[in-house]
């Protein structure tokens, strides 16, 4: 696949788990021509950024950051000036947090998900059982993005449908002339749910049903590329037939630095990386 790199967008939003430092990996990887983009677990979409496709759907579990792609798309110039209102100390964060969610105006409340995205430890999104998001303030910040990104960003989300809901509605719609990109939330067997993506997000319960859903895909010869942690409980559900590429990455989600570590994910397709679809869409 051949991409301008003068072209490319950044993300308005950090995000804990962002596939950012693999974007070369994933270009690589990607079938060289598609009629859709599909990114049913959007996070921040730094991919779907990257390539800036023509047509394509971004959808996640997470309301909040749904109302946020809305926002940008339809009234970016609105959105950075509402971000300029708000200030940057510390109580000043904790303000907002204590007030996200209250609002019944979409626009306010996208920019307030905006600002503590922006401001908050990590990019991390975790709420408590209530719904209520909970993460302190980051020390390393890089402040709210300004009105160019929004603009660009607003930009390449025309050409993208954007919805809150479960990743398996999205997958129903998907067709033989579609790629679609998957990066689930890591999940761990055993270890502590503590709200991460909100409650009711993916768990490692859901990883049967994953590649349940990818056997779908392949059926019906759509063509996906799915990132996620090398596990080898994982990997032995996944058809033999399929992809499977390991990168060694730096994570960067834990609080201390002796703890942010390399490790394995693993990058899985269902096609040869040269094959083409039926019709361009870069």
């Amino acid at each position: 696949m051949t991409v301008n790199q003068s072209n490319h967008v950044e993300s308005f939003l950090r995000w804990a788990g962002s596939k950012r430092q693999l974007i070369p990996h994933l270009a690589q990887a990607a079938p060289p021509h598609f009629e859709r983009y599909v990114e049913p677990f959007a996070g921040s979409a730094c991919f779907f950024f990257y390539l800036r496709p023509k047509k394509a759907v971004l959808s996640d579990f997470n309301e909040h950051l749904i109302q946020s792609y809305l926002a940008v798309k339809k009234h970016p110039i609105k959105l950075a000036r509402s971000l300029t209102l708000f200030g940057t100390q510390v109580e000043d964060y904790y303000e907002i947090r204590r007030i996200f969610g209250d609002s019944s105006v979409m626009l306010e409340r996208a920019a307030q998900f905006i600002y503590l995205n922006s401001y908050c430890f990590n990019g991390v999104y975790r709420t408590n059982l209530r719904g209520k998001f909970n993460v302190p303030r980051g020390s390393k910040t890089r402040g709210v993005p300004n009105e160019t990104n929004l603009r660009r960003c607003s930009i390449v989300l025309r050409n993208a449908n954007v919805y809150c809901q479960d990743y398996k509605k999205t997958l129903r719609s998907c067709t033989d002339t579609d790629f679609i990109y998957l990066d689930p939330p890591y999940t761990k067997l055993g270890a502590r749910y503590r709200g991460e993506y909100g409650v009711g997000s993916f768990t490692s319960q859901d990883e049967q049903d994953l590649v349940s859903e990818l056997r779908k895909l392949d059926q019906i010869g759509s063509h996906f590329l799915l990132s996620y942690r090398a596990s080898a409980a994982f990997i032995r559900l996944l058809d033999p037939n399929w992809h499977i590429q390991r990168i060694r990455v730096r994570r960067n989600v834990a609080g201390f630095s002796d703890a942010r570590r390399t490790a394995i994910e693993i990058l899985v397709r269902n096609y040869d990386s040269c094959e083409s679809l039926k019709r361009t869409n870069l």
